[in-house]
């Protein structure tokens, strides 16, 4: 198995990348609904970010500019139940 920030992943993230960008409308969108034309496009970052490395570190943005990618997980739907007190 190879580690997670090997050159070969890395490689096969920005491929991944790059097909959304380019055969995905929604993946061209920003938060603000801005639409990303270019791969190379920076936008503000989030106030903060976790900034993945060998040794993934929590970094403070302070209004500047770049890409990042957000990703989410959803291992199964939870569902909140309330009873009658």
């Amino acid at each position: 198995m190879q580690p997670a920030a090997s050159q070969a992943n890395v490689d096969r993230i920005r491929a991944w990348l790059t097909t959304c960008v380019r055969d995905h409308s929604n993946c061209r969108l920003t938060l603000s609904g801005s639409i990303i034309d270019d791969r190379t496009a920076t936008q503000p970052l989030p106030t903060r970010l976790i900034e993945v490395t060998p040794i993934p570190r929590l970094r403070e943005t302070a209004g500047q500019t770049g890409q990042y990618l957000a990703l989410s997980y959803c291992v199964r739907q939870i569902r909140v139940l309330y009873a009658p007190l």
